[in-house]
This record gives structure tokens, sequence and C-alpha cells, in this order.
């Protein structure tokens, strides 16, 4: 059997499992308490691999590695190593299907920080926790105006700029 294979079969079925486990739970506990619900945190976060303590072949290639992990359980539930001359956002949509965000908080780095990627993790009825940097000037300008109009007296709300 093929290692990768299985844990993937297994990944898929936990998901699965914890998806159907938090809607009978939504259904019992009736449409309105859905914004009380504490809902599973999934990060979703981009590695390059490369060689350590100098042993790299000369030959290696680096490898660019995503993954989708449950931040409670330290649970992988999906990865996907790129291929050449691909990035995350090309495998990104591989990790957005209904049964990984429904009923979930999805975060990610500045780079997800893109209308599809919002529109479908709403789509398939998920949350999402991006970075607003400025590889996103138009939103950055957006953002900016908003809280600095909301520091003149929306009451409530709150903000803190890092970097």
């Amino acid at each position: 059997m093929d290692a990768q294979h299985v844990r993937q079969v297994l990944n898929d079925l936990l998901t699965r499992v914890g998806t159907m486990r938090r809607e009978r739970e939504q259904v019992r506990s009736g449409a309105e308490a859905v914004d009380e619900e504490v809902q599973d945190h999934v990060a979703l976060d981009g590695k390059t691999l490369r060689g350590t303590l100098g042993h790299l072949a000369a030959d290696q290639q680096q490898m660019h590695q995503l993954t989708l992990y449950d931040t409670q359980s330290g649970v992988l539930l999906k990865e996907q190593v790129t291929g050449k001359k691909q990035n995350e956002l090309s495998l990104v949509s591989q990790f957005l299907t209904p049964v990984l965000v429904k009923g979930r908080i999805i975060s990610a780095d500045a780079m997800h920080t893109q209308h599809a990627f919002c529109f479908t993790v709403t789509r398939w009825e998920g949350v999402y926790l991006l970075i607003a940097k400025d590889n996103q000037p138009t939103l950055a300008d957006d953002l900016r105006l908003f809280w600095s109009r909301a520091a003149c007296g929306l009451p409530g709300l709150a903000h803190r700029t890092h970097g």
C-alpha cells in the first residue's frame, strides 16, 4: 500500500465525519446559534522545503508544499506539493472544497487575500481570516480609509496595525 494514499483516505474520512458531526450539532442547536458556535480553525500554509545541514544533493530540487491542517488537533487535512512552475495559488482551489471548508474558519497569509479565495470560502459556508498587505494596494487603501473613519466615532470598532 502507498502510505500517502492511505493517509489521504483516512484524512478525507475524518474530515467528512467531522463535517457531518458539526452539521448535526448545528441542526440540534438551531440556526440562530450559528454565531455563538465555536468553529474549527484550520490553517492554510505553504513552505519551501530545502535540504538542511549542508547535505543537500547538488541535483536535488527544492519542493514547495501547501498544507491545510486543523490547528487544534494538528491533523493534516490535505497536503500537496507544487509542480515546477506552479505556486500556492495554482493549487489552492483543490483545498477549497465543501468538505474542507464548511463550518470552519480558514486562515491564510497575504498571498491568498484574493477575491476568488474569499468568494469560494464564503460559497462553501466557511469563514476566512486573511492578512491585508500592500500586495493588494486598493484593498490596503480601502482598509486604511475605513479604519480612519471608524476611529472617528463608530462605537465598538477597534483595530491594530502591525508593521
